[in-house]
């Protein structure tokens, strides 16, 4: 899931805390030994490159048992985030053990990770046994794992400030950079993954080449940012104090200060691209086997049990994420708390899915003239 810090250039030091989940096995009266002899991956560890602790502790806690059952295989959950894995796989590259043997990632690091060959490409249809649950855009990488969650991009805005300001409710990208939010706006920095999906789709929208990102700083800095922020938490917190008036936040988070009561909600962006409007910028948590791993066939049943509804609703029913398995979705929205968080949202075609591969190589100059026009000017 999501953690605070993400980024695709630079490596994130982090201390990460490895979490043995040591689920208990068979509910029969077999003793464990005998359960064991019974099990195809018995004795053996996976060790997971995961996210945000209360995220993985969430989906991990929610499908332990059923996976060590089925498997006989513990797993080893190593929090991080999709930048910090990526950095620690560049970081052990060429040796003979890598530091995970299932990874996150997401749809901003992925296609980096794929191009350095740092993960498997797997026939994922015949590797899945629900892979046919998955849409096309369940793969946001081709012949690469699959995601988890789409996430949508939009406008988190505290309803009171709002008020306070006669503003009508933000609906599209234009309402960012509204003279009367100046100095209430809170945008994320370059260290930051909602950086990186975003502002592909805003170059889109106003139909700004990624060959020349200058041509959208001067709009960024007229928006004289309150922050430009590196943690979605310091966003969070200064949105629902009313510090800032809008920020732009996943669905699950700024839906899950909405579930918690606080005074916000979720607008979309309308991202005009190519003749359509799409509501939400998306990307997608994805999950992928690490190369060099020597528990591939463990991994595959881990992805199939991690993208389940077994592993994912407990944590859905606290953030309102869409899930990528057309079966979870389908669950989802059948619970009545959750339908008006999805609305008329149908499947992934229904959002912008920014171009990463193309993004990632003019990353460079984006981040070089980001930081100096907005950072310096703004």
């Amino acid at each position: 899931m999501r953690t605070s810090v993400k980024s695709l250039t630079a490596a994130v030091a982090v201390v990460t805390s490895a979490v043995l989940i040591a689920a208990c096995g068979s509910s029969s009266g077999s003793s464990g030994a005998a359960a064991a002899g019974d099990k195809p991956f018995a004795g053996q560890t996976l060790i997971f490159g995961g996210g945000q602790a209360d995220a993985n502790e969430s989906i991990m806690g929610a499908m332990a048992a059923k996976f060590k059952e089925e498997t006989g295989a513990d797993v080893q959950f190593i929090g991080g985030s999709a930048p910090d894995n990526l950095s620690k796989l560049l970081a052990a590259k060429g040796r003979s053990t890598p530091p995970f043997d299932a990874v996150f990632l997401d749809s901003t690091t992925q296609p980096a990770a794929a191009q350095a060959g740092l993960i498997q490409q797997v026939d994922y249809k015949t590797a899945l046994q629900s892979y046919s649950q998955f849409p096309g855009t369940g793969f946001p990488t081709q012949g690469y794992g699959p995601g988890y969650f789409l996430i949508r991009l939009g406008t988190c805005y505290n309803t009171e400030v709002y008020k306070q300001l006669g503003l009508n409710p933000p609906t599209s990208l234009d309402d960012w950079f509204d003279p009367k939010l100046q100095g209430r706006v809170a945008l994320p920095d370059t260290t930051n993954f909602y950086w990186g999906a975003a502002m592909p789709a805003i170059a889109k929208n106003y139909n700004i080449p990624l060959d020349d990102p200058a041509a959208l700083m001067s709009k960024f800095r007229d928006i004289h940012a309150q922050t430009l922020f590196t943690s979605s938490s310091d966003a969070q917190q200064r949105l629902q104090t009313g510090q800032v008036a809008m920020t732009t936040l996943t669905d699950g988070r700024c839906l899950a200060l909405k579930l918690a009561g606080q005074p916000v909600d979720l607008a979309p962006v309308n991202v005009v691209a190519d003749g359509k409007t799409y509501p939400y910028i998306n990307f997608v948590d994805t999950v992928d086997i690490v190369t060099g791993s020597p528990k591939t066939e463990l991994a595959k049943k881990f992805i199939d049990m991690y993208t389940s509804s077994t592993a994912l609703m407990p944590y859905i029913q606290k953030t309102g994420y869409v899930p990528a398995r057309q079966d979870v979705y389908a669950e989802a929205k059948q619970d009545p708390k959750l339908a008006p968080y999805y609305g008329a949202f149908d499947s992934a075609t229904d959002l912008y899915t920014p171009d990463m591969t193309a993004f990632l190589a003019h990353q460079a100059a984006w981040i070089d003239a980001w930081n100096n026009n907005v950072k310096q000017g703004g």
